[in-house]
């Protein structure tokens, strides 16, 4: 027998805000996937990088990251 996946319907969806918690998810993987890019390419290329772009890219990291609990934490008290 086949599992049938349960899904929340639509409405609840919404109210949960789950398509922007996924959204922030995503956005946030790809942020970090270009830093590491970077920190490889530095590396090949043997170069100096910017701290203050680092930082920077860092910074928006630590923002998305706060921001994606933030949303995971009101998810949660739903349930």
């Amino acid at each position: 027998q086949q599992q049938q996946q349960e899904r929340l319907n639509q409405a609840v969806q919404q109210q949960l805000n789950l398509e922007q918690v996924k959204t922030r998810a995503i956005s946030l993987f790809k942020a970090i996937s270009r830093i590491l890019e970077d920190f490889d390419a530095y590396a090949r290329t043997n170069t100096t990088p910017k701290w203050q772009d680092i930082l920077g890219q860092y910074s928006m990291v630590n923002l998305e990251l706060f921001n994606i609990v933030d949303d995971i934490k009101k998810v949660s008290k739903a349930f």
